[in-house]
């Protein structure tokens, strides 16, 4: 079994909650409409996602993760890097969706990263060589470990799809169970593929299982209906 929550994720988890919206805004501008039984909840507005904005720049940030990154010993190009990690984390946006019936409550966590093709390769290496490399790193570099550890790269996609305003996609969908703290639970995560020209977007949604049943719908529906 595979310990697949990130860092991201459970950050997402405690902080959305400040924007209560239907319509979802992909890093490149993709929306999508899921309706007014599913609430969407941006962490853009949340404390955390603000403060990252607000810090990832500082000259310090950029040290500070210089620094875990050399520690880590995933790589020799400290300043590439540093600015592939960068630029991934100003191309993510983190929502929580939910939704409250009569029956039950359901919540799910989605990640989506803009990934430059120009990073793609950097970011392949960087993950191969976090493989190899052991826990023993500080608090930054796990949290560094965990973010871009876990971009999902190597997709066997579906058929290519293709929205009616003409965005073309791929998904995958994936059941799975994962440990956490000595307890096990269930997982099912969507995973929706977005090729541009200049790079491509990887959209994650994790949820239960049961939930997704809920969800599902909602999400195909709204994946037809993908604008720009």
């Amino acid at each position: 079994m595979k310990k697949i929550i990130t860092s991201a994720i459970l950050i997402a988890m405690m902080t959305c909650g400040i924007a209560n919206a239907e319509k979802l805004q992909l890093p490149q501008g993709e929306t999508l409409d899921l309706s007014e039984k599913v609430g969407v909840y941006d962490a853009e507005n949340s404390f955390t996602v603000k403060t990252i904005r607000k810090e990832i720049d500082k000259k310090e940030t950029q040290e500070k993760i210089k620094e875990s990154l050399l520690n880590s010993g995933v790589t020799t190009n400290v300043e590439e890097a540093t600015n592939t990690v960068t630029n991934i984390i100003k191309n993510t946006r983190i929502y929580q969706l939910r939704s409250n019936t009569k029956e039950n409550y359901y919540q799910g966590i989605l990640v989506s990263v803009y990934v430059k093709n120009s990073d793609k390769t950097k970011l392949k290496q960087l993950q191969e060589n976090l493989a190899k490399e052991s826990e023993n790193i500080d608090l930054v570099g796990i949290a560094i470990k965990s973010y871009i550890k876990n971009i999902p790269l190597d997709i066997k996609e579906k058929d290519m799809k293709k929205s009616e305003k003409g965005i073309e996609y791929t998904e995958k969908e994936t059941k799975a169970d994962f440990e956490n703290a000595d307890f096990s639970s269930d997982l099912y995560t969507d995973t929706i593929i977005i090729k541009g020209k200049e790079g491509s977007t990887y959209s994650v949604f994790n949820t239960t299982q049961v939930a997704a049943k809920y969800f599902r719908p909602f999400i195909e529906q709204a994946l037809r209906g993908m604008e720009k």
